[in-house]
């Protein structure tokens, strides 16, 4: 793990790119995939600082990619969680998997920035 660096994991190429684009441009190093399998290979490889973590996705969601890097002392870092499903127990279940913090979509790229960078510095 290393200083200003993030995965991005969301099946939407426009929103995982979106995401992409404001933390490079705010000085993150980042990774980006679309599916919860290469997200794990990936942590694997080079864990980041922080992950920010769709929920709805094919195969694998987010809860269950939160927890295996959350169980790997490897791959544990800061998971921020964004999904546009934001009802009290769709955030209630990303921190029962163990997100350390929940963005429902759509998001300012400022929030999005403040958050990460309150994650890092607490972590």
């Amino acid at each position: 793990m290393h200083g200003r660096t993030a995965l991005v994991v969301d099946d939407d190429d426009d929103i995982r790119a979106l995401i992409t684009t404001v933390l490079a441009r705010a000085g993150y190093s980042t990774g980006a995939v679309d599916a919860g399998r290469p997200a794990l290979a990936s942590a694997q490889a080079d864990p980041p600082a922080v992950y920010v973590l769709d929920v709805r996705m094919p195969e694998m969601d987010g809860h269950e990619v939160c927890r295996r890097l959350k169980a790997d002392p490897h791959t544990s870092a800061p998971v921020l969680m964004v999904s546009a499903e934001a009802s009290e127990a769709d955030v209630a279940a990303g921190y029962e998997a163990g997100c350390d913090d929940f963005l429902p979509k759509p998001f300012s790229p400022r929030e999005l920035l403040a958050r990460l960078d309150q994650m890092l510095a607490a972590a």
